[in-house]
């Protein structure tokens, strides 16, 4: 009888879905209020693209609704209902949504009986949707939420040593019209189970003075079944360090149930001490296999240890040139062989990536590199850049462990051609750079850097004596780089700080001589947990001094303000000094701060207000004379690449031909 039922229930379900072939689909969504339509398609988006994917079936348009009636619930509306129809005309399946909103509920009060440990708004928390956002008054009602708070008050409650806590299901009470709900429980805490001590029998390596330190870590501390792994392994990894590689530490609990009292009972097997045999490497079919050695914080006849493993891992890892690490012990007894095995990803890729901004207008990087040239984990590259106002190229080889140290060096050809408002620069040259970083977000530069320079202008009005034509300028350079950033081109939080000093001398080889220093300062802020919302603040400062037998600053060497990057209400290098007839004349000093507000909009699509200021001055003693502002709008779309940023700036304070506003596209943030 059940097997005939099944057969029935199948051959139902078949004649249930169309039979008439179906090209496409459209979707109706009826009966919403305060829901938005649009959001209750973005929560079936999955089951929609499964409808066109399994052949327009109604099970799909069925997991849609569902879909969509948990996405009403979670908005705070617990009576909400969809229901479906389905209809095909023309080979088009018309899938029917009616949305029963019910009334909206928001949480009127709560409360939690018996808890003494913990505020009412932190407990009160679990209770709230999600999404909630801090300083809402009455958050929405969501029945998930409500009746798992529980569950989630006595998971908070064991992390800090209740176990026998005992929280009481959810009572609700709706008022008449089911707007309001007032929700309450009950808290049983019992004992606070805190950890008072430790003994440790079986050690003889390491002394007790070091595992009494360890304990001390845990005294005190709220109990839960993990805190015994917790101390287990801490004493496993000192052993691993000190070269006890089987070392294991068994832990026995004992808990006074009146006092809450909790004791640990360690039990030491140490093992014996395991030196480096031989190290094998497998899987490097194109990397050297010296190269890995090198990389190595272990080698034959060292103790083994945990730690330079771990090391070891992350320095192979860094070179980016394995998608697989593994480092294994082979082996028994006090000498074991170190198995080092790899998995080779890539090593050459093309690029090519097209860009915008307001002054250059289009762009094109065209790029090659190979990142483990002859099988050394050095990198060789070249790249073509086009605009429409510029040309660069470059070949550059790469050494991140300049003689097997941590000191990365990088040594570019380069040629470059830009058309400037007020000037045509063209150059080629040589650099020596030099990095090393102390920790992950600190570094120090250093390095030289050698360019024949050719300006020439079709303005009149530049003086003579600034425009040079044909230069050699030489430097040295040096300073440290700061960045807590968590994304490099579109940041939430952390900011950066560089600092510049280079000295260009005719002992160096130098046409020209001066000194330049320069200061660059940015900080993100999000202004709220689900970094939404962003405050954004920069500041930057350069300063460029003719020096020696030099007397005034050439062009190729001046600095301007103004642009899609600066001060957005001025078109490229326009805010400052100008010549007789109004082309920019650059300065020895300049100045920009931007303050920009970012909020999220949708998805990958972000807003942003800003307001920027700055100057551009003849000589230091003008440091901070004369500065100009605006301020704007923009939309951001967060590319993997950088931001597409188009920025409207308004300058209040017009002079001349300075326009009153400024239209900015380009890809990558301000600052």
């Amino acid at each position: 009888m059940i097997f005939a039922a099944l057969l029935l229930a199948l051959a139902a379900g078949q004649q249930a879905e169309p039979q008439q072939e179906i090209l496409e689909h459209k979707t109706q969504i009826e009966g919403v209020n305060k829901l938005s339509a649009r959001a209750l398609l973005k929560a079936a988006v999955d089951e929609e693209a499964d409808l066109v994917k399994n052949g327009f079936r109604r099970a799909e348009v069925d997991d849609m609704a569902f879909q969509m009636e948990m996405y009403a619930l979670s908005q705070g509306f617990p009576r909400a209902r969809v229901r479906w129809t389905t209809e095909v005309r023309d080979k088009v399946l018309y899938a029917n949504f009616r949305v029963e909103e019910g009334p909206f509920c928001e949480i009127k009060d709560i409360r939690v009986e018996g808890a003494t440990q913990f505020p009412p708004e932190e407990l009160a928390k679990f209770f709230y949707p999600r999404d909630h956002q801090i300083g809402d008054e009455h958050p929405a009602f969501v029945a998930s939420r409500v009746r798992g708070a529980p569950g989630s008050i006595a998971t908070l409650y064991r992390g800090q040593g209740f176990r026998r806590v005992q929280v009481s299901e959810v009572e609700i009470q709706f008022n008449e019209a089911q707007t309001e709900a007032r929700v309450s429980c009950t808290v049983q805490e019992g004992p606070q189970f805190l950890i008072r001590g430790a003994q440790f029998e079986g050690h003889e390596v390491v002394d007790q003075a070091t595992l009494d330190d360890f304990a001390l870590r845990f005294l005190g501390k709220p109990y839960f079944p993990r805190r015994g792994f917790e101390l287990s392994q801490l004493i496993r990894d000192h052993y691993a360090d000190l070269g006890y590689a089987d070392a294991r530490a068994t832990v026995s609990t004992q808990l006074d149930e009146e006092s809450g009292a909790v004791h640990f009972q360690v039990e030491i097997d140490e093992g014996p001490r395991v030196r480096i045999g031989e190290i094998f490497v497998t899987g490097n079919d194109r990397t050297r296999t010296n190269f890995l050695r090198n990389r190595l914080e272990l080698q034959p006849g060292d103790w083994t240890s945990r730690s330079k493993e771990d090391d070891s891992f992350r320095n192979l890892y860094r070179t980016g040139l394995f998608n697989r690490v593994g480092i294994t012990l082979q082996g028994e007894g006090e000498e074991r062989d170190l198995l080092v095995e790899v998995e080779e990803g890539l090593h050459k890729e093309f690029i090519i990536e097209p860009g915008y901004g307001s002054y250059e207008k289009l762009r094109l990087l065209l790029g090659w590199r190979n990142k483990n040239i002859f099988g050394t984990g050095r990198i060789l590259r070249a790249e073509a850049r086009p605009t429409m106002k510029s040309l660069s190229a470059l070949v550059g080889l790469t050494d991140p462990w300049l003689f097997e140290s941590s000191v990365e060096l990088d040594a570019p050809i380069f040629y470059r051609k830009r058309q400037e408002p007020s000037f045509t620069r063209e150059e080629a040259g040589l650099a020596l750079q030099f990095r090393y970083p102390f920790t992950r977000e600190l570094s120090f530069l250093w390095g030289y850097r050698i360019t024949r320079s050719q300006v020439s202008s079709e303005s009149a009005g530049l003086p003579p004596d600034i425009l040079i034509g044909d230069t050699t300028l030489a430097s040295v350079f040096a300073g440290p780089r700061f960045d807590t950033q968590n994304d490099y081109f579109n940041p939430t939080r952390g900011g950066q700080a560089w600092i510049q000093f280079e000295v260009g001398a005719d002992a160096l080889g130098s046409q020209v001589e001066y000194l330049r220093g320069e200061l660059k300062l940015s900080h993100h802020w999000p202004l709220n947990a689900e970094e939404t919302r962003v405050f954004a603040a920069g500041y930057r400062t350069a300063s460029i001094v003719p020096t020696g037998d030099t007397e005034e600053i050439p062009l190729q060497l001046r600095l301007f303000n103004g642009g899609e990057n600066t001060v957005r209400s001025f078109t490229e290098s326009r805010l400052g000094p100008r010549d007789a007839i109004g082309q920019p004349l650059g300065g020895e000093v300049f100045n920009t701060v931007n303050l920009e507000l970012r909020q999220q909009l949708n998805g990958a699509l972000w807003g942003g207000l800003f307001f920027d200021a700055g100057n551009v001055s003849l000589s230091t003693s003008e440091w901070f004379e004369d500065f100009r502002s605006g301020y704007g709008i923009g939309v951001r779309y967060l590319l993997p690449v950088g931001a597409l940023r188009l920025d409207w700036a308004y300058n209040p304070t017009a002079r001349g031909d300075e326009d009153q506003s400024v239209l900015h596209l380009s890809v990558g943030m301000a600052f």
